[in-house]
């Protein structure tokens, strides 16, 4: 199977480190806040909030500087093009603001209001339980509330960061006029909507789809109107493909990935995109007096395949189900319901 560029496998796992350096330096920063504290808001201003937004400030940079070095290397491996240096970035211009054009540092405070929320919910739980549950002293419960927020800031250090590397790769990219868009590249171990997404290819001023903490990549693709640019990102789709990357896997890790019925109908030859996309249209009924699960996505006469039957689809664990162990069958329900040809 062929196999990414060498520098594109080696910029993930750069961001991918750098991004776990900063969240254990954010980690330790809030790991000062104390339960017993008369104020959460005081005490992440005068301790917490100053170290971990220099802390961030300094890995968007990093980020930065990384996608600069990143996108001449891969330039020059791909080799549809003049030959390039890095250098084209101020690096210093990507820090102090999220993927979304929003101060970091505000919401980074949120994390204040977070663990405020947690620890009401955790509060009213404690009291509602009080029979069955031994009521602990409230500090544990504001240790607790502290500790849980942790996911939460986790989650925005990393999202943070990977989106100031893909800004930044695509400033880089946009210095070089030989190049007219990007290849998606998914990380090792993306989710489902990601893989579905992959090797897909997309102009500069189509955004970049992203969920909390996906570190998905860009490809730089050439000009696709020339012979040698149509080669280029063809290899580059092919080595990318939502097939290419669920091969990848072991039977274990597609289960996990794309749940066992999902990852079972696409072994029988479903298209990965329509076993993905149908989740977003589920709904629970019965039919013939069994509970089955249903989607509405892809059932209009446009988004139809031929031969599928018409209004609501079973999901491919409701079809598993049905057909139990006759493997005629359930490739039968696959196709009827427009999974596979």
């Amino acid at each position: 199977m062929p196999t990414p560029p060498a520098s594109a496998s080696r910029h993930q796992r750069r961001i991918a480190r750098l991004l776990a350096i900063a969240r254990a330096g954010v980690r330790r920063a809030w790991s000062r806040m104390d339960p017993a504290s008369t104020s959460w808001e005081d005490q992440y201003q005068q301790e917490v909030a100053g170290p971990a937004l220099a802390l961030i400030a300094g890995a968007q940079v990093l980020a930065a500087r990384e996608s600069d070095v990143y996108v001449a290397d891969v330039l020059n491996e791909l080799a549809f093009g003049p030959r390039t240096e890095p250098g084209v970035l101020r690096p210093e211009a990507f820090t102090g603001v999220s993927g979304d054009g929003l101060p970091t540092g505000g919401l980074l405070e949120q994390a204040v209001a977070h663990a405020g929320q947690r620890y009401n919910d955790l509060r009213r739980t404690d009291l509602s339980e009080t029979l069955t549950v031994t009521r602990g002293p409230d500090i544990v419960l504001a240790r607790q509330a502290l500790d849980d927020t942790q996911d939460y800031i986790d989650g925005l250090v990393e999202t943070i960061l990977a989106d100031t590397a893909r800004a930044a790769d695509e400033a880089a990219m946009a210095q070089r006029p030989w190049v007219t868009g990007w290849v998606r590249m998914a990380e090792p171990g993306a989710c489902s909507r990601c893989i579905v997404l992959t090797g897909r290819f997309y102009l500069f001023n189509e955004g970049f789809e992203r969920h909390p903490r996906c570190r998905c990549t860009h490809l730089p693709a050439p000009d696709n109107r020339t012979a040698a640019g149509r080669e280029t990102l063809d290899r580059l789709m092919a080595v990318e493909s939502p097939d290419s990357h669920f091969a990848a896997l072991t039977e274990t890790e597609q289960d996990r990935v794309f749940g066992a019925a999902g990852a079972q109908a696409i072994r029988d030859g479903a298209d990965i995109s329509r076993v993905v996309n149908a989740r977003r249209g589920m709904r629970r009924a019965q039919v013939a007096g069994r509970s089955v699960l249903l989607t509405t996505e892809a059932t209009t006469r446009r988004g139809r395949t031929p031969g599928q039957t018409r209004g609501p689809r079973l999901m491919p664990e409701s079809i598993l189900a049905l057909a139990g162990d006759d493997p005629a069958e359930r490739i039968r329900l696959l196709r009827l319901h427009g999974y596979i040809t």
